[in-house]
């Protein structure tokens, strides 16, 4: 990126994209395709990737590219994976946000990408970023080029495989994706014994695990509630028959809850159902336990509940309550200050004293924004308004602070 491409990047940072492009030809000295790209880019990373945004002269040259690579949150959660000191290979380079925050903890990174003006604008951004220990490689790769004698041996290989098939649509299939991991597995452990692979959040879990035997670890990470990643460590030496750590890791605020548990202990936890009793009308002392999407994807909906000593208010309703508040839960803890039956009198007095709040749904029969119409109130934080289903059948509404 010449000076001139970098200065009109930082003087334009607010203005207009598609206007920009079409001036052009009054900017000769500047790139204007890449310094759209750019000033688009740093709009979103500047939430996304906050420390890359300390730096305008970095290049994005493919938006799909940013869009599909890890947040900041969750590349550096992937660093627990790396030893101090290892040599290690990041297959599916892209952008370079995954290998950039391995490297500050690996002795070397060894980033492969297979598009060319990608690993070009990845190898700037390294040198910008005084990233030294990474070194890049514009390589297509198969089985072919991994067999060969020249493809290094490591301690741990990392796979983000690309998960959008022909005219962009997602893809949800290990199988389906580029490059194939089920296809490249037996080659890939001749070279390490410890593969990390990130797959679409939208996987079956439990159908990933049978599918790959050397699942040794999955990790599930939302980040503000919104699940973004599923990372799989695979072990060579794993005993196929040997049960997987399941980690479900919410993020948010600075802050990293993880609720770790084997698949077997799920099945064996007992169902600890809330009497009905609990939510006569009017006042409540219990609290209302919302779980983090990354628990809900993990499937420990007992064991989550079983753990903490609460009770699940219904079989299909994945909310549950207890009689105080507890520390370290892996999701939101309220106070229900409020219950009444789902009829049409209760509306009209909810509509009144609460104009504003949060609605949520969970085995009700209407979703969460057809109940915020009936209920005719407006966005709010300070109140939300769960619309459940008890172990007896009866729909109610919990008003929570």
């Amino acid at each position: 990126m010449n000076l001139s491409t970098k200065n009109f990047i930082l003087a334009n940072s607010d203005s207009d994209v598609t206007r920009l492009l079409l001036g052009a030809s009054r900017f000769p000295d500047v790139d204007m395709r890449l310094a759209a790209q750019c000033i688009l880019a740093r709009s979103k990373i500047k939430s996304k990737i906050p420390s890359w945004h300390l730096h305008p002269e970095l290049e994005f040259p493919i938006s799909l590219s940013l869009e599909q690579c890890s947040s900041e949150e969750t590349a550096l959660y992937k660093q627990r994976f790396v030893s101090e000191g290892i040599k290690m290979a990041d297959l599916t380079g892209g952008l370079g946000v995954d290998s950039f925050f391995f490297s500050k903890k690996a002795g070397s990174v060894d980033y492969f990408e297979k598009n060319y003006e990608l690993s070009t604008s990845a190898k700037a951004n390294f040198e910008i970023l005084k990233a030294d220990n990474i070194n890049v490689f514009n390589s297509n790769i198969d089985i072919s080029f991994i067999d060969n004698k020249n493809f290094s041996c490591y301690d741990l290989i990392y796979l983000d495989p690309a998960r959008r098939g022909k005219g962009g649509s997602r893809i949800f299939s290990i199988s389906e994706c580029e490059p194939n991991l089920l296809e490249l597995k037996e080659a890939l452990f001749k070279k390490t014994s410890s593969i990390l692979v990130k797959i679409s959040p939208m996987a079956d879990i439990s159908s990933t695990i049978d599918l790959i035997k050397e699942t040794s670890e999955v990790h599930i990470i939302s980040v503000d509630n919104e699940c973004k990643e599923i990372l799989l460590l695979l072990k060579k030496d794993k005993e196929p028959s040997a049960e997987p750590m399941i980690f479900a890791v919410g993020i948010s605020k600075g802050e990293t809850k993880v609720f770790s548990f084997c698949p077997s202990q799920e099945k064996k936890a007992p169902y600890t159902i809330a009497p009905a009793g609990l939510f006569s009308e009017g006042k409540s002392s219990l609290y209302i336990f919302e779980p983090d999407r990354a628990i809900m994807k993990s499937g420990a909906f007992k064991l989550s509940a079983s753990s903490y000593g609460l009770y699940q208010i219904a079989l299909s309703t994945h909310l549950y309550v207890g009689h105080h508040s507890v520390e370290g839960y892996p999701g939101k803890c309220r106070k229900i200050i409020e219950t009444f039956p789902f009829n049409k009198q209760t509306i009209k007095t909810i509509a009144e004293k609460y104009p504003k709040a949060s609605v949520s749904s969970k085995n009700f029969p209407i979703s969460s924004n057809d109940l915020q119409k009936r209920l005719k109130i407006a966005d709010g934080d300070s109140y939300r308004i769960f619309g459940c289903t008890l172990s007896n059948g009866e729909k109610r509404l919990l008003i929570a602070k």
